[in-house]
């Protein structure tokens, strides 16, 4: 599926690009500041269905946070619409938003250092996190549409964090 054009936000730590196989958003290692990368979206706009992306991901146990998969009302505020996969702290979460707050589900047992296959079954009111064929949550949501985006955010990464995605599709 095309995403058509996208945006990028990144900084002097950090990097956006297609490699060819990947979309890719990394964080370097900074120097004890902020590091932000960002694809994302801004002239199409996604609907209720369900979709798909096989994915990697890799985030230290630090502030760090990786995004592979996922879609906001407004790219850099969660509380105006979310719904996403979230690694952080070492640990996986399904994440989403309904009337302006977030809400996250730990995924236990997960490596997204490996290629994931990640779905969001994503309803008028509600959404599904599938994660290898398996529902893993379900959350009502208020989000009528969203941009995709990927994404990465760091602060004082002793190494390098990324999230890669592809083969992102509409399934149904």
């Amino acid at each position: 599926m095309s995403l058509g054009a996208l945006g990028t936000r990144s900084d002097l730590w950090s990097l956006c690009y297609h490699d060819g196989e990947y979309y890719v958003a990394r964080s370097k290692p900074g120097l004890g500041v902020q590091s932000v990368a960002s694809l994302y979206t801004f002239e199409k706009r996604f609907n209720p269905g369900r979709y798909r992306a096989t994915v990697k991901a890799h985030c230290t146990d630090g502030v760090e946070r990786s995004f592979p998969f996922g879609f906001e009302n407004h790219h850099g505020w969660p509380e105006e619409g979310i719904i996403t996969y979230l690694l952080r702290h070492g640990s996986h979460y399904a994440m989403s938003s309904l009337n302006g707050k977030t809400y996250e589900t730990e995924i236990p047992g997960q490596d997204w250092k490996k290629e994931t296959t990640l779905e969001i079954d994503w309803r008028i009111g509600e959404v599904t996190f599938i994660v290898d064929g398996v529902e893993v949550a379900t959350h009502r949501t208020d989000m009528a549409e969203g941009s995709w985006f990927i994404e990465t955010i760091a602060h004082r990464n002793p190494q390098e964090i990324y999230a890669m995605q592809k083969e992102f599709k509409k399934i149904c």
